[in-house]
């Protein structure tokens, strides 16, 4: 959809090009005299022929920029400027500006375009030349949302409109409403981006120009699906369509037909539409026709990056609709294509960045030289800092372990005390029957040190309560330390994460864009176990809340289920979900129910190789709701059982192991269940899969509990 808008705006650019342009395009140039009229003829009879044979327009417009270019256009239009400072004659230097902006902008050179039209703009001022005003500023409107500066841009439309209403120039008018709308839809105002389109339809509907009414109405279609008005964008859709068709313009013509197919699309998928099985498959097959009929017609114009579209709209069309070899052909003919449309849109973002640096100081280069080495030195301390963090929680099991082994040291010693301390006091008692004379004597000796033991066994005893507490302070201390720093650390991965994908997608080098794909790939699995470590860390430390209330699990179920359908059809699994019923409503935490689903079907994904995963959904006649989760994977050991739901541990572990991760995803998963007061079961042998089954109690009443 985002394309769509894009080649909108750029066909707005071309007609506006047109309008403002070309009509003044007289070469001062006496050596190319004949070969820039020659140009300017084909500009002007392309543009005559733009409501009617936009196939012909086209090929003229890019014939006439291959000719400017072969003839030195910009360089003819220099000399013309050189003439009219020579003569001192105001109006041809104005004139001579703009053109050569118009030139610097057929070549992509930004900067320079910016630096004449704003030189014309200043020379019309002084002339009081009020539609001279009126087109630099229209150009200079059109500069600045190039580079992404909207509200200079909005201000230099509302310029021009106000010089177009002045002059009743109706065509100038509805071209300035329609550009405001644009730059509305690109910030997303799409209510106000309706209202100027359909000022502007109004406009051409006054001067029956049905070219212009066919472009607006189809981005006021696109600003109403945007809001999920499907009525009126579908009447628009087809609207612009009929009024294409009336043109016999084969561009316009695909690219309704290609809207409407993405209306039916975002129809069919809507949940808050509620449609039926057959409804949902109706409007798909609808939505695969439309876009058909485009990417048929985008073939025979030959525009790659509209036919790359289609492709991709179409695959994902099949895939929803189950048609999975049809969505891998459309998906995989969209990529071939990508490598030619990547490399244009590359020249296109760099043209932009040129002219937003020229806009800007003219230290930008050391500001970004400055911004590298400070993001080196970022990256350089956030090592230093992991570095850190993992030698300071060595440091603290080290020392714990140390405390640990003392306090049992002290223990053995007591015990050793205590039966020295017994043995002593059996050689008493012979002693006593030795010594019947002093009886008296060592009863009092025996009473004393009885009560000495006692206060010692007292006093051993409250050690222990007291290291025991300790102990029990220690570890939830760790949970939370692990918790906080899990945050702490996540919130940097991001900005990791973020930096390595831009780097990845404006790195041109393919060295260098692959070390910057890495970098976000183990980010991403960094990001990954500190979520696991963050979910574990919450539960131990008792920093969760449990909030239930009655919710329909399937649709999440089923949202969770679709999202691992691209890692599955990569492994070549069979990849199914049996539901019983389309909705089951359970009193129950639905983002805990959320993490226990993901984990189930992320593990049994993760461990099979070949075969097939299957999601099962059962309710029983006693009010339970039994989820389950067969695979054909590698199975797990009987005597193994009871360590898959250990924290930190798995059955292949070490930094060779054949499946890496965290150790956390079933114990996190059993201690949910636990507190959403489920049952969880597993059914296993080594070499045959498994299947896990969890039990829920559908109106059960649930209070927030330890794990």
């Amino acid at each position: 959809m985002e394309n769509k808008i894009k080649q909108n705006c750029r066909f707005l650019l071309f007609f506006t090009l047109f309008v403002f342009v070309f009509p003044f395009s007289i070469s001062y140039s006496s050596e190319k005299n004949n070969d820039s009229t020659y140009v300017n003829s084909i500009y002007n009879e392309a543009w005559e022929l733009a409501p009617t044979d936009f196939e012909k327009c086209k090929t003229l417009s890019n014939s006439a920029i291959n000719i400017s270019r072969k003839i030195g256009w910009i360089k003819g239009e220099v000399k013309a400027l050189e003439l009219s400072k020579k003569k001192n004659y105001s109006y041809g230097i104005a004139e001579s500006h703009s053109k050569l902006g118009v030139s610097y902008f057929h070549i992509s050179d930004f900067p320079n375009a910016y630096k004449n039209f704003d030189i014309s703009y200043k020379q019309f001022e002084k002339l009081n030349d009020k539609r001279g005003i009126r087109n630099c500023l229209n150009f200079l409107g059109i500069l600045k949302t190039t580079i992404g500066n909207y509200d200079d841009g909005i201000a230099y439309f509302n310029k021009a409109l106000e010089i177009s209403e002045s002059l009743n120039d109706k065509l100038g008018i509805g071209t300035q409403l329609g550009n405001i709308g644009r730059v509305n839809f690109e910030i997303k105002n799409y209510k106000k981006a309706i209202e100027y389109y359909n000022n502007a339809i109004d406009v051409f509907s006054e001067i029956n120009d049905d070219f212009n009414k066919s472009i607006f109405t189809a981005n006021s279609g696109l600003a109403y699906l945007k809001l999920k008005d499907y009525n009126h964008a579908y009447f628009n859709f087809k609207s612009a369509l009929n009024y294409s068709e009336k043109l016999s313009n084969a561009f316009r013509i695909a690219h309704q037909n290609k809207n409407i197919g993405d209306l039916k699309y975002a129809m069919a998928l809507d949940e808050d539409l509620q449609n039926t099985n057959l409804t949902k498959k109706n409007l798909l097959k609808e939505s695969i026709d439309f876009t058909t009929k485009a990417l048929n017609i985008f073939d025979n114009l030959e525009i790659k990056e509209e036919i790359q579209n289609c492709k991709l709209s179409l695959s994902k069309s099949y895939e929803e609709i189950g048609d999975y070899t049809n969505a891998l052909v459309y998906f995989k003919q969209a990529r071939s294509l990508q490598d030619s449309i990547y490399s244009i849109e590359n020249k296109k973002a760099i043209a932009k960045l040129e002219i937003a640096q020229q806009l800007k100081i003219k230290d930008k280069e050391i500001e970004i030289l400055s911004q590298a080495k400070e993001y080196q030195n970022f990256v350089k301390w956030t090592v230093i800092s992991i570095t850190i963090l993992f030698f300071f929680i060595s440091v603290l099991f080290i020392y714990m372990f140390i405390r640990k082994k003392k306090q049992n040291f002290e223990l053995e010693k007591n015990i050793r005390i205590r039966k020295e301390t017994e043995s002593l006091l059996l050689k008493n008692e012979k002693e006593l029957n030795k010594h019947k004379n002093k009886l008296e004597e060592l009863i009092a000796i025996r009473t004393e040190n009885l009560e000495n033991e006692i206060k010692e066994r007292k006093r051993t005893e409250e050690d222990l309560l007291i290291a025991v507490e300790r102990s029990e302070t220690s570890s939830k201390a760790k949970s939370t330390f692990l918790a906080n720093m899990s945050h702490e650390l996540r919130t940097p991965l991001f900005g990791i994460l973020g930096y390595s994908e831009i780097l990845s997608k404006e790195i041109n080098d393919l060295e260098k864009r692959s070390m910057a794909e890495g970098i976000y790939r183990t980010g991403s699995r960094l990001l990954n176990t500190l979520s696991m470590i963050l979910d574990f860390a919450r539960v131990e430390s008792d920093r969760y809340e449990v909030i239930c209330r009655e919710v329909d699990v399937m649709p999440e179920i089923n949202a969770i289920f679709n999202s691992f359908k691209g890692t599955a059809a990569i492994k070549g699994l069979e990849y199914e979900l049996k539901a019983q019923k389309d909705s089951e409503i359970l009193n129950t935490d639905i983002t805990l129910i959320r993490v226990i689903v993901e984990n189930l079907i992320n593990n049994a994904i993760k461990f099979t190789e070949k075969g097939s995963v299957i999601v099962e959904t059962e309710s029983l006649d006693n009010n339970e709701f039994i989820l389950r989760v067969r695979d054909t994977g590698i199975g797990i050991n009987k005597k193994n059982i009871p360590l898959i739901f250990k924290e930190f541990r798995q059955i292949s572990e070490g930094t060779n192991k054949a499946y890496p991760g965290t150790g956390l995803g079933l114990s996190i998963t059993k201690r949910y269940v636990k507190i959403l007061n489920g049952e969880i079961n597993v059914k296993t042998a080594l070499g045959f899969g498994s299947t896990f089954e969890i039990k829920f109690t559908k109106n059960q009443i649930i209070v927030k509990q330890s794990a």
